[in-house]
């Protein structure tokens, strides 16, 4: 059995600063620097126990810097024709985020032979920048219809080198110990370009509304992987995609709406999921990236209805989704360990995954200083993947998964100056082809005071109340193991914001963009 605790000791500050500069009616320059500085780290320990019996008791420690830096020009030109207009965006970030961190063991000492093994630290730099260009162009070509063209530039470019005095225990052919030797100080770089196009037209046809669009994409990444005394790893690969979309509208009435849509996305692993330099570590498990990451693709059908009626609205629909390569979590035994015992904590792309399912949504009026959104849904998910992936006998395993969503937030209005606010959600148990994960639910409460003639505004808010964001799962691969990982879910927040001048010239709306990356955080 392990046991963790990890306690973070984290402080950051953030300043940004910005301006619109309205060069006259029909042309705005905007730009803005946001800073931010990082200082923290954290303690935490494994007990390592069976039957009863401790094994390890492995304190670590990290401390962890952060300095990032980003910078953005805008500038947007409106023509004569309302809706006509050109806009040109620029934003480059850097960042620096070095790491020292110690593990231990304190069971062991200098005079075990394993003592590196289990006592060492590690040094390690990290570096990233990134890179943004877009240029927007939209025409409203008809009074029915709208052109919107575009071209975007990314490019994202990340080194990390990790100094260790960790030492591994090596074997012959046969399985004899060969003794302990260095694991070799390593280094990782990754870069990663995307140019892309888009086109997107739009046009009303009585009570038909169409959009039909595409995006053109081609990704390449070039990264390397060096450990000392072994061979260089490389990961090069180019590929060329087309993004489809189509979403059509059709609204007999002002009460009914019907909505058909089909579209075509792409999820990118993020820097930490392909980055093989350690991410965390305990005696028995070693979190890593896999360099050989593969994005994921999806293709997505929806189907909804939504209705008008007193106080408020609901939507029915019901989806498809097909996704090639589904990037996942995944564990597997360390190659490095003849006893069986270590595992390895990664990610991977399992084959294709299909799901299917319904949702219901509901805005209500309930009365005069009650208003309640809900949704909730069901789906069907069938998923293949090969598991234990160090092994000759590897299995393709199928798994059916069937899970139960479902949220509600409530807004309740006390007097013109006091809201309260109370929310809950809850997601069902789920299993893919390794893991099996327990229910989990949260409960939020809050409220917000307008003060000083409404420019202010007290906020104060409660998550988690009764503690049940707790991530517990169970698997029988490679090993037959369960667990819980506790984070510290319930918070209160208390802050104060005012609004400056009399919003007559307002910031300007900057587009949002979907940089197309699947996030993961540490564990799990």
């Amino acid at each position: 059995m392990q046991d963790f605790v990890f306690k973070n000791k984290n402080n950051s500050h953030l300043a940004k600063l910005g301006a619109d500069i309205y060069l006259d009616d029909k042309n705005t320059l905007s730009f803005y620097t946001t800073q931010n500085w990082f200082t923290g780290g954290g303690d935490g320990r494994t007990i390592i126990s069976e039957n009863g019996t401790v094994l390890a008791i492995s304190p670590s420690i990290q401390n962890q810097e952060n300095k990032t830096g980003a910078y953005n020009i805008n500038y947007k030109k409106e023509f004569e024709k309302e809706g006509h207009n050109i806009e040109f965006e620029a934003t480059y970030s850097d960042t620096k985020s070095p790491e020292d961190a110690e593990n231990l063991n304190t069971l062991s000492n200098t005079a075990d032979a394993d003592y590196k093994a289990l006592n060492y630290s590690n040094d390690i730099t990290r570096k990233s920048n990134n890179t943004l260009l877009n240029l927007d162009y939209t025409n409203p070509v008809s009074k029915e219809g709208k052109l919107e063209l575009g071209l975007e530039y990314r490019a994202d470019n990340t080194t990390n080198i990790n100094a260790t005095d960790q030492e591994i225990e090596t074997f012959d052919v046969n399985g004899n110990s060969q003794g302990f030797s260095l694991l070799g100080n390593s280094d990782f770089e990754y870069d990663r370009k995307i140019f892309s196009a888009y086109a997107n037209y739009g046009h009303k046809f009585g009570k038909l509304t169409m959009q039909l669009g595409a995006r053109l994409e081609q990704f390449e990444v070039d990264g390397t992987f060096n450990q000392d005394g072994q061979v260089t790893q490389s990961v090069n690969d180019e590929i060329f995609s087309i993004y489809p979309s189509a979403f059509f509208t059709y609204a007999p009435s002002d009460k009914n709406q019907f909505q058909l849509s089909y579209s075509r996305r792409v999820d990118r692993p993020g820097i930490g999921q392909v980055n093989p330099i350690r991410e965390w570590s305990t005696p028995l498990i070693t979190s890593i990236g896999n360099a050989a990451l593969m994005p994921q693709f999806t293709n997505s059908f929806e189907v909804n209805y939504t209705r008008q009626i007193k106080n408020g609205s609901f939507t029915v629909g019901s989806f498809y989704r097909a996704i090639n390569d589904n990037i996942s979590r995944v564990t597997y035994k360390d190659p490095a360990d003849p006893t069986n015992v270590r595992q390895i904590l990664s990610f991977t792309n399992f084959e294709d995954t299909s799901a299917y399912g319904l949702e219901f949504s509901l805005n209500y009026k309930v009365a005069n200083w009650w208003r309640i959104n809900s949704s909730m849904d069901f789906y069907s998910q069938k998923q293949f993947g090969t598991v234990d992936l160090t092994t000759a006998n590897a299995q393709r395993v199928e798994v059916t998964n069937e899970v139960f969503n479902g949220r509600i937030s409530n807004s309740f209005k006390v007097s013109k100056r006091l809201n309260l606010q109370l929310f809950a959600m809850y997601r069902g148990p789920q299993e893919d082809i390794q893991w099996k994960t327990k229910n989990m639910w949260m409960v939020n409460t809050g409220a917000s005071l307008k003060v000083l003639n409404g420019k202010g505004s007290i906020n104060f808010r409660v998550n988690d109340i009764f503690q049940g964001m707790k991530f517990a799962f169970n698997s029988s691969s490679p090993f037959v193991q369960n667990g819980q990982f506790n984070w510290e879910s319930r918070t209160a927040y208390l802050g104060f914001n005012y609004r400056f001048g009399n919003g007559k010239n307002r910031a300007k709306q900057r587009r949002q963009r979907d940089d197309n990356t699947k996030q993961s955080g540490g564990g799990f």
